[in-house]
């Protein structure tokens, strides 16, 4: 017998944590994106599908091909990986642009820790720097961006010309920069998407466009297509009275991440992003704090290059987005006295540090020299333009024309003068805040934020265990327990738990005594009693029930203890007390006493009642409710079952003692017993286990055979044994006249 207690203090939210989050320490580039370097990536592809690639400018399909990567420091060769063209205007260009999926063919293939590869052309830019410079300028400031190198492309043999190697923004991105899972929602925002708000309905947001693409592209948990939290972050963005907007926004936006990407975009030109054009972007809902992300891509129409006949060099900084249009994410925060002061405070900062035409000019240069004799060679470079020679070497300093209006260099002298003349007075800026959130650790909790400003070290935390009368203690950045120090984020480690607390408030104080988030953030201290239980726990299910795809998959069953149905929308499943909300449940009620069966088989396309995870028999089932807008344990199992076919269930349905079984009850409830009484006679069956025949110890008028899902198998009248032969082997439930008797069948 084991007690399950209802307090379970060490296991609900702790962060296991493994690298700083949204600090600014940025993951190195790895042996994949060298930066001292050109490295070599050969590709062996069939001729015949190489041409047919090429002519139909397919950018959706794989084709099957050998992948080959030469560096100084590696030397590496993967088989049937998958090759198609990348991009979508493009697409019509003479230098291609290639895409990678080392897990085209094997969902398991990877190349040092990544699905895909982007090989991007940079047909319209003569420096074939614009692109590597950008994202090199958000990681310097601890904006996360894509890993970038250069490198020569060769395909069955021909020099195809130079390259820069992108990394994908996917789950695993997500994984480095955000929280530690990455399985949260990522989205990839393609004109024309503007963050308007259409409507209530989250599925309006899924529309396509006429020509084809989906603005608003999901490109995790796909299987469940859930576009709400999207749809509530444009809510809150575009209804939101300005008035209340400081507040609720960064509630569900890092807003203070996207004011420094603003600056950035702008100085750098990005007319092709979110702001001007509405297009080139992903959001990533971050499931440590909460909120949603913002990460710009695809920047090579950028520090002066134009297609649209505006001068970006000297374009107002306030006004930056187009004037028709509405643009609420950048316009709606400039309207935001302390917002607009921020964006003004990233401006400055980054011209002073950075954005200059000594410094800039200087990492292109080094850049030019390291690629000159893989660019001088590239014969596919001057197809789309006609780039010379000449256009390349003098492309820093020199203005090409055209789409080309500036050198990169005397665009930087420009915009830095403008950007500094364009700047209004602004208030000082101390110290802000980007996020602040809790971590659960045994007989502990962990507060932790991300502060920046000159004056971050002198912000305090206040903590309440009633709401009303608060401690203040130091909120430091030091190195702890998950702590690293001197990267940003901030924490205070509470000791012990608190006695007869339900809640526990907590709040940062910035340096200038301002307060956020505007009202205290909770975590709930104690479980939620709301009647829905983890009935009964399977992990290694070899041959007890199938699915209906026939697979013995591991099984939970959830159980509704109360005389009304219980919904089990904003209710969740996992395996991870770390990733409390790794798997929604389905929006369905399980009616009163009913019983519920999730699939615990990483397989969630096969429905809504499978989860997307696998259960490990050293690991534990967590069930959590949203309560007042914060998660709160609703019941938890352990000390999982070890042996086949064998389930941990509660003695009496919903009750607080659990046993290991070897005769489970998938979807019926535990408090079945092998012989039933009635009212009118006994009635035994046996053998149980059962094999050939059943035989019963009097004649029942009414057999009824059904399987652990329900399905009637076999329903027989006026009987006193019952052939089995043709029975796959499982768990069944008889129904001799009224009574039921629990039947294991194996032959």
């Amino acid at each position: 017998m084991f007690l399950r207690f209802i307090f379970y203090v060490g296991l609900f939210h702790c962060h296991l944590i493994n690298t700083a989050l949204e600090a600014q320490v940025i993951p190195d580039y790895g042996v994949a994106f060298p930066q001292n370097e050109v490295t070599t990536v050969k590709i062996i592809i069939d001729v015949d599908s190489l041409q047919l690639m090429i002519d139909e400018l397919d950018n959706i399909h794989d084709y099957p091909a050998t992948f080959i990567f030469m560096s100084s420091t590696l030397n590496d060769t993967l088989q049937n990986v998958g090759l198609r063209l990348k991009g979508n205007t493009s697409l019509i260009a003479a230098k291609k642009s290639f895409k990678i999926a080392f897990d085209a063919f094997d969902t398991n293939l990877e190349w040092q820790n990544q699905n895909k590869m982007n090989l991007i052309a940079q047909q319209n830019d003569p420096s074939m720097l614009r692109n590597k410079m950008c994202h090199d300028m958000f990681r310097h400031f601890g904006i996360p961006s894509e890993r970038t190198s250069y490198t020569r492309l060769y395909i069955n043999e021909e020099y195809r010309g130079l390259y820069v190697n992108t990394e994908q923004i996917d789950k695993k991105f997500a994984k480095l920069h955000f929280d530690q899972e990455g399985d949260g929602n990522l989205y990839k925002c393609t004109y024309p998407a503007d963050l308007n708000f259409i409507n209530s309905n989250p599925t309006s947001y899924q529309f396509t466009t006429s020509w084809g693409t989906q603005p608003y592209e999901l490109k995790t948990n796909n299987w469940a297509n859930d576009y709400s939290d999207l749809a509530h972050f444009i809510d809150v963005l575009v209804n939101t009275s300005l008035g209340q907007l400081p507040c609720e926004l960064p509630r569900v936006f890092n807003v203070e991440a996207y004011l420094k990407t603003a600056a950035i975009d702008i100085l750098m030109g990005n007319w092709d992003g979110y702001i001007y054009n509405k297009n080139n972007f992903y959001l990533y809902h971050n499931q440590l704090t909460g909120q949603f992300n913002y990460m710009p891509y695809d920047m090579d129409n950028t520090f002066g290059i134009d297609w649209v006949g505006v001068d970006w060099g000297n374009r107002n900084i306030y006004n930056w987005a187009s004037a028709n249009e509405s643009r609420p994410l950048f316009k709606r925060l400039m309207q935001i006295p302390a917002f607009r002061n921020r964006f003004s405070y990233h401006i400055q900062t980054i011209c002073n540090e950075y954005f200059n035409e000594e410094n800039l000019g200087s990492i292109a240069l080094d850049w030019q020299n390291l690629i000159a004799e893989a660019a001088i060679e590239d014969t596919y470079r001057p197809l789309d333009f006609e780039f010379s020679v000449d256009d390349f070497l003098n492309a820093i300093d020199d203005t090409w024309g055209g789409q080309v209006n500036y050198g990169i260099a005397p665009y930087v002298s420009t915009r830095r003068n403008t950007a500094l003349s364009q700047l209004e007075n602004f208030t000082t800026q101390t110290s802000f805040s980007h996020w602040i959130t809790h971590i659960r650790l045994p007989q502990q909790i962990l507060i932790e934020g991300r502060i920046e400003g000159p004056q971050a070290a002198q912000c305090q935390l206040k903590y309440s265990l009633n709401g009303t009368d608060f401690t203040t203690v130091p909120f430091t950045d030091n190195a702890g327990i998950l702590q690293v120090a001197n990267d940003g984020i901030y924490s205070y480690l509470h000791p012990e738990w608190p006695a007869a607390s339900d809640k526990f408030y907590y709040q940062t104080i910035l340096s200038d005594g301002a307060l956020t988030p505007c009202s205290p953030s909770f975590l709930w201290l104690t479980n939620s009693t709301p009647g829905l239980h983890i009935n009964e726990v399977m992990s290694l299910n070899s041959n007890t029930i199938a699915d209906e795809a026939g697979e013995f998959d591991d099984w939970v069953e959830l159980y509704n203890g109360t005389n009304s149905g219980i919904s089990l929308h904003n209710k969740f499943l996992s395996d991870d007390s770390t990733n409390w909300n790794k798997f929604p449940l389905p929006n369905v009620i399980i009616p009163p006493q009913g019983f519920l069966l999730i699939w615990l088989d990483d397989d969630p396309e096969q429905g809504t009642l499978h989860a997307n995870f696998k259960i490990s028999t050293d690991e534990v089932i967590i069930l959590t409710s949203i309560e007042d807008g914060q998660p709160r344990t609703t019941d938890i199992m352990r000390n999982l079952p070890t042996t086949s076919d064998q389930s941990l269930a509660l003695d009496v349905d919903g009750g607080d003692i659990s046993h290991f079984t070897m005769l489970p009850t998938p979807g019926f409830s535990n408090n079945v017993t092998t012989v039933e009484k009635n009212t009118q006679s006994i009635v035994y069956a046996y053998p149980n286990p059962g094999n050939e025949m059943i035989y019963f110890s009097r004649k029942v008028d009414s057999v009824i055979l059904m399987d652990a899902t329900g399905r009637i198998v076999l329903n027989e009248k006026n009987l006193n044994r019952l052939n089995t032969a043709q029975i796959k082997n499982g768990i069944y439930f008889l129904q001799l006249d009224q009574n039921i008797v629990r039947q294991i069948i194996q032959h």
